[in-house]
């Protein structure tokens, strides 16, 4: 055989080698970092088995969710085999919104996170459309809502709730979805 011939196989072999590894399941893990639009090879808009598949990971049953009317129209998953307090509501069987909260350690790709000092978001995302809201729940004098908006993407948000010291919890995603206080209710 020439070497003509083991270079073109082996460039093929290299070729599929290649083509496999780019298809592969990518795990979310505590360190992935999170984005307006999603996380890793999960983006808001997804289906659910498109999320499965692009990850190769396991979720709960959509269908056991019992805080919604119609788990058809709006319910909750979340990993079953990764990152513990990470969760996706899905609207129509579509991903419209991640929720982060309790022991999250998963931050955004700009960095913050649960846990983050309020006045930091200010900083991060100071290029950002910020817009800031007395807690929904408690009032301003317990706590805060930041809407974050991000150039580019205007149809999404990263919104954070604090206790005016620091990030207690997350929604990032769509801007309907990410104005849900009471989630699917």
């Amino acid at each position: 055989m020439s070497n003509l011939k083991y270079a073109v196989a082996l460039a093929l072999i290299l070729g599929m080698t290649a083509a496999s590894a780019a298809d592969a399941p990518r795990r979310i893990t505590g360190t992935t970092p999170v984005r307006i639009d999603g996380v890793g090879p999960i983006r808001i808009g997804m289906r659910l088995r498109d999320a499965i598949k692009a990850t190769g990971m396991k979720f709960t049953d959509p269908k056991k969710y019992d805080a919604t009317d119609d788990p058809n129209v709006c319910t909750y998953v979340s990993f079953r085999n990764g990152p513990a307090d990470v969760s996706f509501m899905l609207l129509n069987g579509m991903i419209a919104r991640l929720d982060l909260f309790g022991k999250a350690t998963n931050r955004t790709a700009e960095g913050a996170g649960v846990g983050t000092r309020e006045r930091d978001i200010h900083k991060i995302y100071g290029t950002a459309k910020i817009k800031v809201a007395p807690s929904y729940y408690e009032g301003a004098d317990a706590g805060h809502e930041i809407t974050v908006t991000m150039p580019g993407h205007a149809g999404l948000r990263y919104f954070f709730a604090t206790d005016l010291k620091k990030v207690v919890a997350m929604r990032i995603g769509r801007k309907a979805a990410v104005e849900y206080v009471e989630g699917c209710l």
